[in-house]
């Protein structure tokens, strides 16, 4: 038995519990209000977001939080994961560009969001500030 997940991928049954787990924890928050789900490309943009904050902290999003809970507080609270080193401390990982781009990839409001071209651009902008010593 497979459980097909938005058409991109599928999932052995007695593995669909924890992948759940995984993909719910970066999952955007117009996904989860009842039907019909609106899975937009501004919900790669929200999860690329997720994504960008697990790498440079270096943990888990909504690491020991319950599924459900974690539906909650991203589409109703409007939480986000506290992963992020706090904004008045310099982090080596996460400078103030790219903590302020991911802080607009997971913006509440899809339209809010940046296009993933922007995101693409302002990242390898990103990259050729820290190769010159700038960032």
């Amino acid at each position: 038995l497979h459980v097909r997940m938005h058409a991109c991928f599928s999932v052995p049954w007695p593995h669909l519990s924890a992948t759940l787990y995984h993909v719910l924890r970066k999952v955007c928050p117009h996904t989860f209000p009842p039907p019909p789900l609106q899975v937009t490309c501004a919900c790669d943009v929200y999860s690329l977001g997720v994504v960008m904050a697990e790498i440079v902290s270096r943990s888990r999003p909504w690491s020991g939080v319950r599924s459900a809970v974690i539906g909650f507080k991203v589409a109703v609270v409007g939480e986000r994961p506290d992963i992020l080193p706090p904004p008045q401390q310099e982090h080596p990982l996460c400078p103030a560009p790219l903590r302020q781009l991911i802080s607009e990839c997971w913006a509440q409001r899809a339209e809010d969001r940046p296009a993933s071209r922007d995101v693409l651009a302002r990242l390898e902008e990103m990259i050729t500030q820290a190769r010159s010593g700038q960032l």
